[in-house]
């Protein structure tokens, strides 16, 4: 029996003698029994746990062949001898190997070198070491440029970290849920399966060397790390009303000259006509009356085709008298002022919104736009226009315009844009300056990567 086991039982046993008054009476039977019983119990947890485990991680870290016989002391990243702090720069291969076996797992990957899967864990490989430097570099300077540790955050911040680090595990832990549920029943609690899925992700972690503080140390570093970047902000500035005042006014002069030269452009993309409409241009309703599948697919051949004649012809012969019936009732209804949306809903077949039509518009066809804007005023329709597709009717809704609801949406992500961009931009210098003064010498063969295609190629490192 496991100690996990052990220590389950032992703790309903004590809760057991308790309640039964701590007595030697034989008679006291059922204490003993429910105990057994509940080892019992736990031992058949655990065997399950185990069980859901060998499916996702099979024997240990020792199964993957390629890394056997590699001394998990021997260093595979350092600085330079003499540097400052050199022994908190210096990485590990059982540093890195765990953080691996752990990306393996999450993954359900058993051989690493197989080629479907070799490409990828090389490139993650590469992924860790580059991020163990990194890390290195952001909590060094913490401590040493702003005085940032794991011991000066507050009680609050420790709190917040933890909860974080509980859900992350949490998170991880329910990747599990479905082979919990199938090793339970489906009657089983909640609970108990939330607690099958966090054994199981116990052992599978004690197989990559690894146990559940992993994620409180993650949630420290990425914490610190933010902390790190927040200074690094400041130390360039904050972005100003009148930065994102700069960059609207240059999108504006955009959004015009695409409305005015470029229309496709314009219309490709929402937020041109989120800050710009050109002075006149509507917005339309429509109804589309779809000709039978065959005859679109006669005609649609017809256009690939440049057989204009036979477009026009076969156009012809799909406005048949189902179709001529159908707009007949939408005029007669139209005539009697029935409600435009109610026949959209009736009839329509595109399930189009109402749109912006710009009069030099590439998007829709000429007889269209030339309908749009003959009608005179707000709310009226056009009469029934002929189309390669079919029969549309088109409303004349509205004026376009711009909404202050939207300018204010733009304005605020131009605003995280711009600050994000800032962010980066401290980020990539400190690093920069960073790697210039610990230049990290990793060896790639022994982690099996190509140093030529390392993320940290081009940088402050040596191969």
């Amino acid at each position: 029996m496991n100690k996990r086991i052990t220590a389950a039982a032992a703790a309903f046993i004590a809760t057991a003698l308790l309640l039964t008054g701590c007595n030697n009476n034989s008679n006291n039977t059922p204490a003993d029994t429910t105990a057994g019983t509940t080892a019992s119990a736990a031992e058949n947890t655990a065997s399950k746990a185990a069980e859901i485990a060998d499916k996702y991680f099979p024997g240990s870290a020792d199964t993957f062949t390629a890394w056997k016989g590699v001394d998990k002391n021997k260093l595979i990243a350092t600085v330079p001898e003499g540097n400052e702090a050199k022994d908190f720069f210096d990485i590990t291969f059982g540093e890195f190997y765990n953080e691996y076996m752990y990306y393996l797992v999450s993954y359900g990957i058993s051989d690493d070198m197989a080629e479907d899967h070799k490409a990828a864990c090389e490139s993650y490989r590469d992924n860790i070491i580059s991020y163990l430097t990194f890390e290195r570099m952001y909590l060094y300077a913490a401590e040493h440029e702003y005085g940032i540790t794991e011991e000066t955050l507050t009680d609050e911040q420790k709190s917040q970290i933890k909860s974080d680090a509980d859900m992350v595990k949490k998170n991880w832990a329910t990747g599990f849920y479905n082979a919990a549920t199938e090793a339970l029943g489906e009657d089983a609690s909640e609970e108990d399966k939330a607690a099958l899925c966090t054994e199981v992700l116990d052992i599978i972690l004690d197989r990559c060397g690894l146990d559940s503080s992993i994620f409180y140390k993650w949630e420290v570093s990425r914490f610190i790390q933010d902390l790190v970047i927040n200074e690094l902000v400041k130390s360039v500035g904050e972005v100003t009303d009148a930065d994102v005042q700069n960059m609207f006014d240059e999108f504006v002069a955009e959004s015009k000259d695409k409305a005015e030269n470029d229309p496709a452009t314009y219309e490709s993309l929402t937020a041109y006509a989120q800050v710009y409409v050109p002075e006149g241009t509507r917005t339309a309703k429509q109804i589309v009356i779809s000709y039978a599948e065959d005859d679109l697919n006669k005609i649609a051949q017809a256009l690939n085709d440049n057989d204009l004649e036979t477009v026009a012809t076969a156009s012809l012969e799909a406005y048949n008298d189902e179709i001529k019936a159908k707009v007949a009732e939408i005029v007669e209804k139209l005539k009697s002022g029935a409600d435009f949306d109610e026949l959209r809903t009736e009839y329509d077949s595109s399930g189009s919104s109402e749109m912006i039509v710009l009069k030099n518009s590439p998007s829709f066809f000429d007889a269209y736009k030339t309908a749009l804007y003959d009608i005179p005023e707000k709310g009226g329709v056009s009469d029934p226009i002929i189309y390669s597709n079919g029969i549309y009717f088109v409303q004349y809704s509205d004026d376009a315009q711009v909404f202050d609801d939207n300018l204010e949406s733009i304005k605020t992500s131009m605003k995280e844009f711009l600050t994000d961009n800032k962010s980066q931009s401290a980020q990539n210098n400190a690093y920069k300056e960073w790697s210039q003064k610990f230049p990290y010498t990793i060896d790639y063969e022994t982690i099996k990567v190509d140093p030529t295609s390392s993320v940290l190629s081009g940088m402050n490192t040596n191969n």
